[in-house]
């Protein structure tokens, strides 16, 4: 949790929060703008994407397929690397027989 703590602390500046909102909220329009197939992993309890986020974003999105890897918060890769592997490889087996 102190890996929680310290990046709520980053963002705790709000002049920080107001450059990475405005960063984000382009990215958040492109990607749902566009049609090509998108991979979202989320762990519990998350970090910066809770689990309620993520299934609420890929909901604003096309083609987006959600994954819950287990336990995690910041570094998915790190908190689960078999889960998100298989994810990955389930999803583009998904891809491929579509």
């Amino acid at each position: 949790m102190e890996q929680l703590g310290q990046i709520q602390r980053k963002y705790s500046d709000p002049t920080r929060r107001i450059r990475s909102n405005v960063v984000f909220d382009k990215a958040h329009r492109a990607l749902a703008q566009s049609s090509y197939p998108k991979l979202l992993f989320v762990g519990e309890p998350g970090g910066l994407v809770t689990p309620a986020f993520a299934e609420s974003f890929a909901n604003g999105l096309k083609n987006c397929k959600v994954v819950h890897i287990g336990p995690g918060i910041h570094y998915l890769q790190d908190d689960n690397p078999t889960a998100i592997g298989s994810g990955i490889h389930d999803w583009l087996a998904e891809l491929k027989n579509t």
